[in-house]
């Protein structure tokens, strides 16, 4: 499941409660945000087309005497948002990729244009005890592991074409640095 926290969330899990500086962290997307790859590629596609797919991993429901129906399409959600707004964050995230000072800039394909969004999520973590236990008599290891569990997640979610959308993406390196140069 994802989070986007609230103040009463905070309210009911952070000692202490809801600090104002806790909605700028969320704006961005750090602090207590979670989402799966899944869930941004649900929204990046909701985004390029203006509705928020169905997810789901049944094509077809098998009766008693073993014929396949297939399963009827889902509905999605649709954005309620602006056309204004939509186009404006679409034009943006164009940008990320197509002109030069994007933070993917470097990463535009020759074959399609792509429009999308690097990030990098503050991650750092320690080796669990139990790593600590495995990797006991090979201190090099754990070394290595401590220093690459301390590297942010690298994110990139977009689609292509970027202006007739047909695939999106979802890309996340687990402790893979940044995400304007790796994801």
């Amino acid at each position: 499941r994802g989070r986007l926290p609230t103040t009463e969330w905070y309210r009911s899990h952070v000692k202490g409660g809801y600090y104002p500086g806790y909605a700028l962290s969320t704006a961005v997307g750090q602090k207590d945000v979670l989402a799966t790859p899944l869930q941004l590629a649900r929204v990046y596609t909701g985004l390029a087309t203006g509705t928020v797919p169905d997810v789901r991993s049944v094509t077809g429901i098998e009766d008693e005497h073993g014929a396949l129906s297939p399963r009827p399409p889902g509905y999605g959600r649709t954005l309620e948002v602006s056309a204004q707004t939509l186009a404006l964050v679409r034009s943006a995230l164009r940008a990320v990729v197509n002109e030069e000072g994007g933070t993917a800039f470097e990463a535009q394909p020759a074959q399609t244009t792509l429009a999308g969004k690097t990030g990098t999520a503050q991650a750092a973590q320690r080796p669990t005890k139990d790593m600590q236990a495995l990797l006991a008599d090979d201190p090099g290891a754990l070394a290595r592991i401590g220093a690459w569990l301390q590297n942010d997640h690298a994110w990139f979610v977009g689609w292509a074409p970027a202006e007739q959308p047909d695939i999106t993406v979802a890309v996340m390196i687990e402790h893979g640095g940044s995400g304007g140069h790796n994801a």
